[in-house]
Formats: structure tokens, C-alpha cells, sequence
């Protein structure tokens, strides 16, 4: 297909997915996260819902089910959650480029990165499974928050792969166009000063999937996969002393299990009579929000270099003032919640890995309008040469402002997932979590009622925006 008959395509394409291409997702939803954020969940998952569109459709379904979970409407979150799933399942199904998703692509390649459906990145669609499964304990499910983890696993183990494929794809579409440009992705590269700290970040796998999935297995006395997924963690956070507790938790209910690495851990306390024991997860503030950067490259024509615009994302942190929780139940301190994954810190990690692909694509995107201009300039007859130069003109200015950065995401996750663990006696207690900023200074302590079974763990859910929380719990 001839360079301007495909940008003519383009245009078809850039008509059917209407506004999305050209606005900001976070601008877009301002009304709905300014409804989450003031805790006024049922609302801000109808605002959501309002705003949605096909090609966002996945992000707004990440949002609605959060807003769902915040809002103790557990079944109405993992309904959606399930909505979630099938859409991945539908992208993993297809070829990275197929027949069907060759519109798709022609938009990415002519317009920008919105204008092709949004899949998710691949921390985001681990956290699908893992806040469904948390949505079942909070059901008393504990049969469908085992299926939850399973995904969850599985999901870990395929991210790594697809990452590699869409990094593949782009270098053999970038080098047949001649426009692999090895010092253009250096420069993008360098915006992030951090990036050496970054790549040592695993994106693929999450710590506190890995725990939720060994707290499962533990209720369901299936000690040996409770202890192989703690010893994950463990891996993912060598210091972590929730991960070491939970090793030895496993290995005292079933020693069999028992080996030279995990003797070496220090015995935790097992609930006795009259006791139970309380797991506090907390999702902790709110995520990063993208914005856009941008700058000029260059891109090899045949001709020399023409300069042109590459935008790409970056990530702004957002105020969170609290960041972390003492927790005590009963006039019995658990102590100050663990971070099991910072959210923040893999998302920038997950975005400095994709920087390659996404500056790949955006050179590929110059250098095809730039053979379409061209196109236009070397046709026709002599007399239509003025039309001619409007049109390449046009097409040049038309392509420069619809180089936007991709900047959806799911803006609802917290910053961090945390948690902490201790026993107390059985009964109706007091709770009392006292909300620190990262310098250990009291924001604020709320003080909340929660029901503690003899020989069960009751599951206690905190979402903390700003100094605000709800709570939500079930003793399985």
C-alpha cells in the first residue's frame, strides 16, 4: 500500500476512535478520580462507566472494580473483574499483529498509542487476579480466591514473555524502515536518571500477590504450596520479616515440610486457645498518574535527518501523606505495616523498560508520515503541485499534533500494598490504626470495631487515600 493511500486509512481510523486519540485519560476522568479520592466510591464507578469507550474500555474496568472493592460491593467489583479478564484473555488470544488488530496497529503506527485498545500493563493485570482473589476472602470464598491466585501465577509467568514480544515486534518493523536509531532511544533514556536503580525492578512478578496467594493456600491447609509461594516472596524481597514469618508459619503446621533454608528461621508464635489471628492488607494511596514529555529526534530519510517530535509518557507522583499504619487490635500491638510491593516504583520501572518499544514506534510513526509527504510531493502532474505542497503541509502539521504520549492507566491502584499480622483474643475488639507519614509522625488514628474468631484468620481490607480510610474485613 502506497504511503499516502495508508494515511488516508489512517484518517478513517483516526474518525472512528473519535476524541480518545487526541485527549488525556487522566483529563478525562478528572470528575470520577476527584469522587474516588473523596471516598464517594458508587459515584466515581458511575463516572467511570459515563466516560468509558471502546478503546479504553479495559482501563475504565480497572477503575469501576476498585471503586466496586472501596465500596465493600465485592461481587459487583469481581463481576467486572471478570469483564477485565476475558478482555486480556481476548488480546492474548490474538497474534501480537493480526489480521484483526491490523486497524489497530495502523492507527499506533500513523496516529499514537491511543489509538489502539489499552491491554493493561503487565503489573495491572497480575493486580486483577489478586484483588479478585481479596474480594473473595472478603466473600468467605476461599474455593474462588484459590482459582484467583492460580491466574494470578499464571499471569506472572506470561508477562515476561509478551513484553519480549512486543520489544521484538517494534525493532523488526523499526529496522525494515530504517529507522532503528540506537542513540534516540539513549537520549529518551536518559530522562530518567534513575534508570539503572529501575531495571533491577521486577515488573513481572508482585510480592503481594505472592502473599495474598500463600495466605490462601495456608487457610486451605495446603501447607506445601502456602510455603513455596512464601519462599517467592521471599526471593522478590530478601529482607522481608512477614515473608520469613510466613516460611516458618508453614513449616510449624507441617514440618515434613521442613529443610535446611527454612531451619533457619526464627518460630512464630501459633495461636492458642480462645486466640485468633488478624492479616491487615492495606492498599495505601494512590498510584503515579502519567504526563506527557516530549522531544525532538532525529530520523534518517535517505535524504539526511529530519527532526521530528517523539512524545512519550512519564510518571508524576501524587501527594500521599500517609505512608504506612501502626495497627493494634485489643490493646495487642502487630506493629507498622510491611510494603510488599511498591506500585509506584514498578510502574516507573515497567514504563523505563517499555521506553525502547514506545520510542521505536514513534520513530517509525515520523519516518511514515514523512514517506507520505514525500508521496504526495513526487505525484501527480505540475499544475496540481501547489495543492499538492498544502496537502503535504497539512499532513506534516496534522501529524505533529497528534503525537500524544499514551498516558492511560489505572489511576485507582494504591502506591503501595502493605500489610502486617498478629493474634489476639477472640471476641469483638477494637482495632486502632494509626495512620504515620514516612517519617514516622502521627497523621491521624481511627478506631474501628472488628470480630476475631477463635482458630481463624480474619482478613481485614484497608484502602488509606490521603488520610482517609475505609475498612472492610471477614473472619474465614
Amino acid at each position: 500500500m502506497r504511503p499516502f493511500r495508508i494515511y488516508i486509512s489512517a484518517a478513517i481510523a483516526f474518525w472512528a476512535a473519535g476524541c480518545s486519540v487526541v485527549t488525556h485519560y487522566p483529563q478525562r476522568t478528572r470528575c470520577a478520580q476527584d469522587l474516588f479520592q473523596r471516598l464517594e466510591f458508587e459515584r466515581a464507578a458511575d463516572e467511570f462507566e459515563r466516560r468509558s469507550s471502546d478503546l479504553d474500555r479495559l482501563c475504565y474496568n480497572f477503575e469501576r472494580a476498585t471503586s466496586y472493592q472501596a465500596a465493600g460491593r465485592f461481587v459487583r467489583s469481581n463481576e467486572i473483574f471478570v469483564d477485565a479478564f476475558q478482555d486480556i484473555e481476548g488480546f492474548d488470544s490474538r497474534a501480537l499483529i493480526s489480521v484483526r488488530d491490523s486497524s489497530a496497529f495502523l492507527g499506533t503506527l500513523l496516529i499514537n498509542e491511543k489509538a489502539a485498545p489499552y491491554r493493561g500493563e503487565p503489573f495491572e493485570r497480575i493486580y486483577v487476579h489478586t484483588l479478585s482473589a481479596l474480594n473473595y476472602l472478603l466473600l468467605g470464598d476461599k474455593g474462588a480466591a484459590r482459582v484467583e491466585i492460580r491466574r494470578a501465577y499464571n499471569r506472572q509467568t506470561q508477562e515476561r514473555l509478551a513484553h519480549q514480544e512486543e520489544y521484538n515486534e517494534a525493532l523488526r518493523k523499526s529496522r525494515a524502515y530504517g529507522v532503528y536509531y540506537p542513540s534516540a532511544l539513549n537520549t529518551v533514556r536518559c530522562a530518567y536518571e534513575d534508570g539503572r536503580t529501575l531495571a533491577r525492578v521486577n515488573v513481572f512478578q508482585d510480592a503481594f500477590s505472592y502473599y495474598v496467594s500463600s495466605l490462601v493456600y495456608e487457610m486451605l491447609g495446603e501447607y506445601n504450596e502456602a510455603l513455596i509461594d512464601a519462599k517467592k516472596m521471599l526471593v522478590l524481597r530478601p529482607g522481608s520479616r512477614l515473608a520469613r514469618e510466613q516460611v516458618a508459619r508453614c513449616v510449624q503446621q507441617a514440618p515434613q515440610l521442613g529443610d535446611g533454608t527454612t531451619r533457619a528461621y526464627a518460630d512464630v508464635q501459633l495461636p492458642q486457645s480462645g486466640q485468633g489471628q488478624v492479616v491487615v492488607l492495606m492498599a495505601c494511596g494512590l498510584a503515579p498518574v502519567k504526563i506527557e514529555r516530549s522531544i525532538q529526534l532525529p530520523v534518517p530519510t535517505g535524504r539526511g535527518l529530519t527532526y521530528n517530535k517523539v512524545a512519550f509518557p512519564a510518571y508524576h507522583t501524587r501527594d500521599n501523606p500517609v505512608a504506612m499504619a501502626r495497627v493494634s487490635v485489643a490493646g495487642r500491638v502487630f506493629g507498622v505495616t510491611e510494603v510488599l510491593s511498591d506500585v509506584e516504583r514498578k510502574a516507573r520501572a515497567n514504563l523505563w523498560q517499555r521506553l525502547p518499544t514506545l520510542v521505536m514506534k514513534s520513530l517509525l510513526r515520523a519516518a511514515v508520515r514523512y514517506g507520505a509527504q514525500k508521496a504526495l510531493l513526487d505525484s501527480g502532474h505540475q499544475r496540481d503541485r501547489p495543492l499538492r505542497q498544502a496537502a503535504a503541509m497539512g499532513l506534516g502539521l496534522v501529524g505533529a499534533a497528534v503525537e500524544q504520549a499514551d498516558l492511560r492507566s489505572w489511576l485507582t491502584l494504591p502506591r503501595s500494598f502493605q500489610a502486617v499480622r498478629g493474634i489476639a483474643p477472640a471476641g469483638r475488639h477494637g482495632m486502632t490504626v494509626e495512620l504515620v507519614d514516612r517519617n514516622g509522625r502521627p497523621q491521624k488514628a481511627i478506631l474501628e470495631p472488628v470480630e476475631i474468631r477463635e482458630g481463624r484468620i480474619t482478613v481485614v481490607f484497608l484502602r488509606i487515600i490521603g488520610t482517609r480510610m475505609v475498612i472492610h474485613s471477614r473472619s474465614l
